[in-house]
C-alpha cells in the first residue's frame, strides 16, 4: 500500500503503477487476470486517520 497526500496524487500513482503492466496487457491477481481497463474498478482508495481507514472508495467512483 502506498500513501499519498491527496486524491490527485493517488490517481497519478495508480496510473504509474498500472503502466508497469502494459507490456503483458493485464494484472495478475490471486483470483486470476484483470484486464488493464478493468483495474480502476478493482482498486480502492482508502482515506486513513490514525492508521485506520475512515473511508473506502472504488477508484472508478472517486471524484477529484
Amino acid at each position: 500500500m502506498q500513501n499519498y497526500a491527496t486524491k490527485e496524487l493517488a490517481f497519478l500513482g495508480f496510473y504509474a503503477w498500472k503502466k508497469r503492466f502494459e507490456k503483458q496487457g493485464y494484472y495478475s491477481s490471486l483470483e486470476g487476470r484483470i484486464e488493464l481497463e478493468d483495474l480502476v474498478h478493482e482498486c480502492q482508495l482508502l482515506t486513513m486517520a490514525d492508521g485506520e481507514p475512515i473511508e473506502v472508495e472504488i477508484l472508478y467512483d472517486v471524484t477529484i
